[in-house]
This record gives structure tokens, sequence and C-alpha cells, in this order.
């Protein structure tokens, strides 16, 4: 039998590997000089480069007509891609390897669920959410997901209708805030058809952004 994936492991560290890189390609300035503009679509060809602030190449774009590219190393660039890796990884692999560990609920994942159902037109939300809670809102069924990133804070999400819950503007929020959101009539709900892994991308990304 399979092992299989450890929880939350492999997503943690190659997420947190994939923005730092994303991180680094950003910070470097373009160089055009080699690349020819033919009608900003698919006639551009030529070579793009992408240097650090000494004026470095890190990372050559080779682009051929057709809108087909590819994007390399250059020497300097793998010694400065190793060298960072080499200096995060440590730290990296230490918040993926506490990401796997199990809570309590987990390790009773085999036991036949007791699902409880919240419904927000009769009350509001308990002090702590249960493992097999659901969220009755806008006549659809939302199961709380904790935020990795910051313990205490919950999203409410309806796969079958690829629905969220938003408290006021945030996507995430503490059972306290979403109890007073709730009692000012500012909880909304959205739609992101991409599902709740993109949704979840989208809002993290656009949180770095505002930093």
């Amino acid at each position: 039998m399979s092992i299989g994936s450890v929880y939350y492991f492999d997503y943690k560290l190659t997420s947190a590997m994939a923005e730092m890189v994303e991180a680094w390609e950003n910070s470097l300035e373009t160089n055009h000089d080699d690349f020819v503009v033919v009608d900003n679509e698919e006639g551009d060809y030529g070579i793009i480069r992408y240097m650090d602030t000494n004026g470095v190449e890190m990372l050559t774009k080779v682009v051929q007509g057709g809108d087909i590219e590819n994007t390399y190393f250059t020497a300097a660039g793998v010694v400065a891609m190793r060298k960072m890796m080499q200096d995060n990884f440590n730290d990296m692999l230490e918040a993926a390897l506490t990401a796997g560990l199990p809570t309590e609920g987990d390790l009773k994942a085999h036991v036949q669920p007791e699902i409880s159902v919240i419904d927000l037109n009769r009350r509001e939300l308990p002090e702590k959410f249960g493992r097999f809670d659901l969220v009755l809102f806008d006549d659809n069924y939302f199961t709380p997901f904790h935020d990795p990133e910051i313990p205490g804070h919950y999203l409410l999400w309806c796969d079958p209708e690829h629905e969220y819950m938003r408290a006021g503007t945030d996507l995430y929020a503490t059972i306290e805030t979403w109890n007073a959101c709730l009692r000012a009539g500012i909880v909304t709900a959205g739609v992101h058809k991409k599902g709740l892994y993109d949704l979840i991308q989208c809002f993290h990304g656009g949180k770095q952004n505002e930093h």
C-alpha cells in the first residue's frame, strides 16, 4: 500500500520555494536590447535578459516566433539560486515539517463523523468549530477551513456551489470577527469557479502584493 503524501507538507514546502523564486525574479531588471518587437504578439522574437542590481545577467529568455519561449539560468544565475536555496531551505523545511504535524482531530479522522449544522438564521457561530461542523448561510452549506498561516482564522467555503463567505472584506477571520460582521450585516457570499485552492492562492497573492 502506498503511503502517499504527508498532510500539507509537500504543498507548504513547494509553495514556499515558489514564492521565494518569484520574489527573486521580480527583483531582476529586464534588458530588451536583443529582442525584436514585430506586433507585440506572436511575431516578436529574440532574447530578453534579466539582470541583478549589479548588472549581472541571471536569466536568459529565448523567444521564438509563434509565441514559443524558454527561460534559462546563466552560470551566475545558477550560483545565485543555489545560494538562495541553501540559505533558506532549512527554515522552509522546518515550517513544512511543522505544518505536517497532526492535530488531535486529524488522528480521529477514521471515526464516524458527527455532523453539526450551524444555522446562522438561528444562532451565531460557536466559540470553537467542531471537526465536522457545517455553516448554513444563504441556503448553502459552508465548511470551515483554518488558515495555516494564522492560527484561529477561518474561511468558509461551499464546494458544490463554489461559493465563499467574506467577513467584510476579509476571506479569513476569527470566529469573533465572523460573529461581529454577522451582527453588522456585512457578511456576504461570493463565487470563485476555479475552486478553493485557486481562491486561497489568489487571496494570499493579493495580500503579498499589498506589501
